[in-house]
């Protein structure tokens, strides 16, 4: 491969060199200077980059199996756990129904039993209705063999994650044909602390992310020869990725959109067939797509994503946030991550230029039609409806493809097609610095047990969970657990200490506020509890500083 690297190098370098006028001595000498100029570069580019690539690949790697059980239990994933062990959330309700439950009760409803495949798919339909069953059917199979331990079915997403290098490689290659390109991508995704955090988690993203490469890689195919083999191809990783998301359905959009611009909108018979195989992929979520409108309605249930209004101003700062945590995560308020923020919006928008200026016609088509199709599928229905699925990282792995994409293109373009070895030196640092520094992100992920920018109310949840620890007898008062509270309460019983109690009412109201604590406390309460308590004689208070009344209050007489 490097041979092939060398030569693609020298013929692409030759290529933007200008022609040579004049005498014909003069000519000679100046064109053994270009000969020789190339060949050095190329011995340095190179190498360099295969380094570099090789480097990130193993320390990537490393990354995503390594302490995959350091970081706290989120949501989401206590309820991976319950649908493999078979168990319906609600189920467990009653057990904090107008009684004192301890943090151990709870934690008894963790590590359960993988139950049979009928029995999981039955919780799976009633505990997450709106999601496919591709990556519970495998995170069963994996569980079965393993156990149900969360570290464990974590670690099977860190080893699919594994398989988006690989990928990327191909895809890569497959829309650029520049190995310099591919190496790039695969360096960039390796270590990007966004795949990091998807990959050590108990969810679907990192399946997800892989399915969509694949996708991408067979439309690419088909898009330049329509073969059985690529058709095929294109159909079964189509399914697959149909059954791993419901947000692939914007993916499936962007494919029909990129099939059609080819062609122009001539509808043509091989164009055709393109998009009704991404059509049979949407109908194939057709089922999840109508268990999910009546899932909306239930807010009991905890879907509050739909019903939030974001606001511009916040989707901007978000987009901004998440434009940074593709190269830089941290847990802590630091003034590294505005300047990284801005080096990486301006490295996608001179990314997005060159794309536009230079790059293959099909490849240009598919990059810029998933990064449009995908952003605005997701900001315009917050912005015009309200809502916060542009607030969610979760959903922007297509987006962080095409931006990953785009900037190793414009990185080993400018490399391959400027003579000056001062401007590929300077190109050569900034890689080096970019990806340096997701590598000190991916450290930093590596040695924290919190994921506040993958899950922002987390750091809540600690601070929660430290504020009861210090107390001496204390008791946490809240309404009737629904589908998220009875999970966070599961999340926050791993760290609680015996002597805490909960106490939820089986109603709408809080309980009356039970005698003999140290500590009295009020999850999350409603401006109705707040009320009720206040006649009872109560002074209520944030529990701490930096908390908020309606999250966590301390009540006192």
């Amino acid at each position: 491969m490097h041979s092939r690297t060398h030569t693609l190098t020298a013929n692409v370098i030759e290529s933007q060199e200008p022609s040579i006028k004049g005498s014909g001595a003069v000519n000679e000498n100046l064109s053994a200077h270009f000969s020789r100029s190339t060949e050095r570069r190329s011995r340095i580019i190179v190498p360099s980059i295969s380094f570099l690539t090789v480097l990130c690949v193993i320390v990537g790697g490393y990354f995503r199996v390594a302490n995959v059980d350091r970081a706290l239990y989120c949501v989401d994933e206590m309820k991976t756990s319950l649908t493999l062990a078979g168990a319906k959330i609600f189920d467990f309700s009653h057990k904090c129904y107008e009684h004192d439950v301890k943090p151990d009760q709870l934690r008894s409803l963790i590590n359960m039993q993988t139950a049979d495949w009928k029995s999981t798919s039955t919780a799976l339909w009633e505990n997450e209705p709106f999601n496919p069953p591709l990556y519970f059917l495998m995170a069963h199979w994996w569980a079965e063999r393993n156990g149900n331990l969360l570290k464990n079915i974590r670690s099977l997403s860190a080893y699919i994650s594994l398989l988006e290098i690989p990928c990327m490689y191909v895809l890569a290659l497959e829309l650029f044909a520049c190995p310099i390109t591919a190496m790039l991508s695969a360096a960039l995704i390796a270590t990007s602390p966004f795949h990091l955090l998807a990959a050590q988690e108990a969810r679907p993203y990192s399946l997800w992310t892989v399915m969509t490469i694949l996708s991408l890689i067979f439309l690419a195919r088909s898009m330049k020869q329509k073969t059985i083999p690529n058709l095929v191809g294109f159909g079964l990783s189509a399914l697959g990725l149909a059954f791993t998301h419901l947000s692939s359905l914007r993916i499936f959009l962007a494919m029909i959109t990129s099939a059609m611009l080819q062609d122009r909108f001539r509808l043509k018979s091989s164009t055709m067939v393109l998009v009704s195989i991404a059509s049979i992929a949407v109908l194939a979520e057709a089922a999840w797509i109508v268990n999910m409108q009546s899932y909306l309605p239930l807010d009991s249930q905890g879907i509050t994503w739909f019903q939030n209004h974001a606001g511009i101003g916040s989707s901007i700062k978000s987009w901004f946030g998440f434009l940074t945590g593709l190269v830089w995560v941290s847990n802590d308020n630091d003034t590294f991550s505005p300047i990284v923020s801005i080096s990486t919006f301006l490295i996608e928008v001179a990314a997005a230029i060159a794309l536009c200026r230079t790059a293959p016609k099909n490849s240009k088509i598919l990059i810029g039609s998933t990064f449009i199709v995908c952003a605005l599928s997701m900001l315009l229905p917050d912005l015009l409806f309200g809502g916060n699925q542009s607030k969610n990282l979760r959903y922007m792995v297509p987006i962080a493809l095409c931006i990953q994409l785009s900037a190793a293109y414009w990185l080993a373009r400018w490399n391959l097609s400027d003579r000056s070895f001062r401007k590929t030196a300077f190109t050569l640092i900034t890689l080096i610095a970019l990806l340096g520094t997701q590598i000190v992100s991916c450290r930093n992920i590596a040695d924290s047990h919190i994921r506040s920018t993958w899950r922002p109310f987390e750091q809540f949840e600690v601070k929660a969970t430290s504020i009861l620890n210090g107390c001496h007898n204390p008791v946490l008062l809240g309404t009737q657990p629904n589908n998220g509270r009875i999970a966070v309460l599961m999340c926050l019983s791993q760290f609680l200490n015996p002597n805490v109690t909960i106490n939820f009412a089986s109603g709408a109201t809080y309980p009356d506020v039970p005698t003999g604590h140290s500590d009295v406390f009020a999850w999350c309460p409603t401006d109705d509890a707040l009320a009720k308590f206040s006649q009872q004689g109560y002074t209520i208070s944030p529990a701490a500083e930096g908390l908020k009344t309606d999250q966590l209050c301390r009540l006192k007489k």
